[in-house]
């Protein structure tokens, strides 16, 4: 029997974080918890997350290096004619204006959530896995209740999930779509988890589940096969490291352009003495950084572990977050996503697989121009702070394209300007791509009238905080051991500290 564990988690809603604060009071570890944390979200997060995704996860253990283990999504082995897929687009709706995605089993890879978040609760979990699963497994069996947040993001994600069989669609019931307050159930996926509770997961990779993805991928125009399941690996890396402000950065590594980026971001907009934010600093270091990225440097980062970056603007950016701190020093940041969803879910699981390869702002040579047997680069960046006494913060985004300025806006709040979590994460926050400057509201007129735009460029000033911005949810420890964190509101995160 194991002591419980004090620890912080900040998590993208209430029912996520409070799986991984059950684990830590049942003697769970920090990685026990954040990984039951993970199968709660691919629950109560289904519009941004699902087991049928992938990810990275962050994980420092006292007295150990650090590891980032990547278990995002790899290219298929080999291709099929472009004629012959399940690949087709779909139209999200955004407040009056539409975005196309593309989906089917044309789009789908192989999913790495549960093989990655499984092997890393074997090798540095206590628990046994399936105690691990149990608070996501309940949370399927006796619902939880739909929130305003969920009720939004499900509207827009509807295209996607109305092409999934009734049965897995948990979130429309009676051809409703659920509203806030409503109690959703998924116990498809939740008699999925359990099953991976009893027998593991090979199942998923090698059994039965496998073998019906790869049959209707094979019958209905999908690339993956069997031995593109036998073949996937979770790939352990050494996460990029640098120092700003006194302070130890970590962060996700090429192939991946996210932690690259980040680094690059806080060292350009460090050339100031300002002792507080100058905006007109950080709209020239995005401007930098996107001159860089138009000349070459995505390949050049991709070339370390992309091609040229697409001009592609994801404005949904479905990721979401966890990060858990515990007083010792222990800590996890982990980041997954399924993008959109493709529309499928293997017969009586309930699991909707992700539509990678139909995810243009990752695919910059173009949909099916993807080259084999490739990890495929993302924007993702788990990231750790270390000060003097060990870890200070773990945090990360989703948001697409957005998540590297929004991690990078928040470490400059909290290290340069010496903001509280809460603030540091609150602050408006500001992005430059594809000549449009998007401005969250809040700043005063002197700071929006310093912002020096060039004649190409043109500002937008938001009417309300939005998850476009991303969701930094960051759990925070002093040096004394106090533990604190705050969960972004943009995308109804929430902080809570286990006993």
């Amino acid at each position: 029997m194991f002591q419980k564990t004090k620890g912080v988690i900040a998590a993208g809603n209430k029912y996520t974080a409070q799986a991984g604060i059950d684990i830590m009071q049942s003697g769970g570890n920090v990685f026990d918890a954040t990984v039951a944390a993970c199968f709660a979200s691919f629950i109560t997060e289904p519009t941004l997350t699902s087991a049928g995704g992938c990810g990275f996860f962050l994980a420092q253990q006292l007295h150990h290096k650090p590891v980032l283990y990547d278990f995002f999504s790899q290219t298929p082995l080999q291709k099929r004619p472009v004629e012959e897929l399940d690949f087709f687009p779909i139209d999200f709706d955004f407040s009056g204006a539409t975005q196309e995605f593309h989906i089917g089993l044309g789009a789908m890879t192989v999913p790495g959530n549960i093989k990655g978040l499984f092997e890393i609760q074997q090798q540095l979990g206590r628990l046994p896995f399936k105690e691990v699963l149990q608070p996501a497994i309940e949370l399927g069996n006796n619902g939880f209740q739909f929130s305003a947040f969920s009720e939004k993001v499900a509207k827009m994600v509807v295209p996607v999930w109305e092409h999934a069989n009734e049965e897995d669609f948990f979130f429309k019931i009676n051809n409703k779509l659920l509203v806030e307050g409503d109690i959703a159930y998924a116990k498809r996926i939740a008699d999925s988890f359990e099953y991976f509770a009893h027998h593991g997961i090979r199942e998923f990779y090698e059994g039965e589940i496998a073998q019906k993805i790869v049959a209707d991928c094979t019958e209905r125009g999908g690339y993956l096969t069997i031995e593109d399941f036998l073949n996937y690996e979770t790939i352990q890396r050494q996460p990029v490291s640098f120092i700003y402000q006194g302070k130890t950065i970590l962060t996700n590594p090429p192939p991946s352009l996210g932690g690259s980026l980040i680094e690059l971001a806080l060292r350009l907009a460090d050339d100031t003495e300002a002792t507080k934010r100058d905006w007109n600093t950080t709209v020239k270091t995005m401007r930098k950084i996107n001159e860089q990225r138009k000349a070459g440097l995505d390949k050049k980062i991709r070339a370390q572990g992309l091609t040229e970056s697409v001009e592609v603007l994801n404005m949904l950016g479905n990721t979401t977050h966890i990060s858990v701190i515990d007083e010792a020093g222990n800590a996890a940041s982990t980041t997954t996503t399924h993008g959109e969803g493709s529309g499928y879910c293997p017969a009586h699981t309930g699991i909707m697989i992700n539509n990678i390869l139909g995810e243009a702002d990752l695919l910059p040579e173009g949909f099916h121009n993807w080259t084999c047997n490739q990890r495929v680069s993302s924007m993702m960046s788990p990231s750790l702070v270390l000060g003097k006494a060990g870890v200070e913060a773990a945090l990360g985004s989703g948001g697409s394209n957005r998540i590297r300025m929004a991690i990078m806006q928040v470490i400059q709040n909290m290290v340069k300007y010496k903001m509280p979590v809460q603030e540091a994460v609150e602050y408006p926050r500001m992005h430059l791509e594809f000549g449009k400057l998007e401005v969250e509201p809040g700043l005063n007129e002197a700071s929006i009238q310093s912002i020096k735009l060039m004649n190409d460029e043109e500002l937008n000033i938001w009417k309300e905080r939005a998850m476009f911005f991303g969701g930094v949810h960051c759990a925070t420890r002093s040096e004394k051991g106090v533990l604190d964190g705050c969960g972004d509101l943009r995308r109804e995160g929430t902080v809570l500290i286990s006993g």
